[in-house]
């Protein structure tokens, strides 16, 4: 999988508007919506990196409680969150429930295969 293109900066300010040229992308999917927000969360991240990596330095996060995979896109005067519905910055503004998918990676190796294999390659085991 895609590893974030920069450290991690916890005391970046969030932006006070998001970026018009995102939200305006993002409208293109508002077709594959519940998709996106049932099961496919992660490949939308990846959309998301892949049409705004020249612009934006990103950070993919989950949420454990919703199982929900988000993208925030920042650089030195920008910083938002988003997935499918848009920009999602209020939703998880103060959220300290957020966990960072290459943290994830480094230091729960075992809960990043189960991420893996259940929301990048669709191959959740039944017995689980």
């Amino acid at each position: 999988m895609i590893q974030n293109n920069a450290p991690p900066d916890r005391s970046m300010n969030l932006s006070a508007e998001p970026d018009k040229q995102v939200t305006d992308f993002i409208s293109h999917f508002s077709a594959g919506r519940t998709l996106f927000l049932n099961g496919a969360c992660l490949w939308f991240c990846y959309i998301l990196i892949s049409r705004f990596t020249e612009d934006y330095h990103f950070r993919i996060l989950y949420d454990p409680i919703q199982g929900h995979f988000i993208t925030q896109l920042y650089n030195a005067q920008y910083s938002r969150y988003y997935d499918v519905r848009g920009d999602v910055t209020a939703i998880y503004r103060n959220s300290k429930l957020l966990q960072d998918l290459d943290v994830i990676r480094r230091e729960d190796r075992a809960w990043y295969d189960r991420l893996e294999r259940d929301c990048f390659l669709f191959n959740k085991k039944e017995d689980e």
